[in-house]
């Protein structure tokens, strides 16, 4: 076999594989994701479903954006800025928010929002809405009332997000940051809360004994 027929049908089989590479006007959108198609570098505003896409060969394009949530991370650091309680005590904190592209407006947020301009917007509407709410609180209170606080905060960052296309999917409050010296007081709160519960349980029982033996004693004579 000649060298010419070996390379001819090679030829055409790459030339195949490029066209169809170039024409093939097929794509396909996940369940996770939606897809804008795009011509000459223009979107269109119809947002595409999951499924499959045709797009112009060549000169179209089909674009995808996952819709699962993302996260940011929001850090009061309690040195700088930090927030108020409602006892005036100054302390940091820091609250993971997940958030996600509305489908429906999924042209507006990628044509007119940046995933670096949507944080910027997270981290300024999470960061006053977490100190409104901590402001409403003591400090000995935010501990044992962490998830109606972080229910709250995500209350308010939803209503302070509601122009734009993001939907607040969580939000949880990973921790409080306060001074040691708070540690030292906290703790030393907690031991004599415990002491108190200690003696009223030794009371309790000092009680319950000598009922015990009034009532033996009774029951002798």
């Amino acid at each position: 076999m000649s060298i010419k027929k070996v390379i001819k049908p090679l030829i055409i089989a790459v030339v195949a594989v490029v066209l169809l590479l170039l024409l093939n006007p097929f794509s396909t959108v996940g369940s996770n994701e939606r897809g804008l198609r795009y011509l000459f570098g223009k979107p269109s505003e119809t947002v595409l479903e999951p499924g499959l896409a045709v797009r112009v060969p060549l000169f179209g394009q089909i674009k995808k954006w996952s819709i699962s949530p993302n996260r940011y991370d929001l850090i009061i650091d309690k040195t700088n800025d930090g927030a108020i309680s409602s006892d005036s005590q100054i302390l940091g904190v820091k609250v993971n928010i997940f958030w996600a592209y509305i489908p429906e407006r999924l042209y507006e947020a990628t044509t007119q929002y940046s995933k670096s301009s949507i944080e910027s917007l997270l981290k300024s509407e999470s960061n006053s809405a977490t100190k409104t709410v901590i402001g409403k609180y003591t400090i000995f209170d935010l501990a044992k009332n962490q998830d109606t606080i972080g229910a709250s905060i995500k209350e308010l960052l939803s209503k302070g997000t509601a122009n734009h296309p993001i939907r607040i999917v969580q939000l949880n409050i990973e921790n409080f940051d306060w001074s040691e010296e708070f540690d030292k007081q906290i703790q030393a709160t907690m031991n004599r809360a415990q002491q108190v519960k200690q003696a009223r349980e030794e009371a309790n029982i000092a009680e319950q004994t000598n009922k015990k033996l009034a009532i033996e004693a009774k029951a002798a004579r």
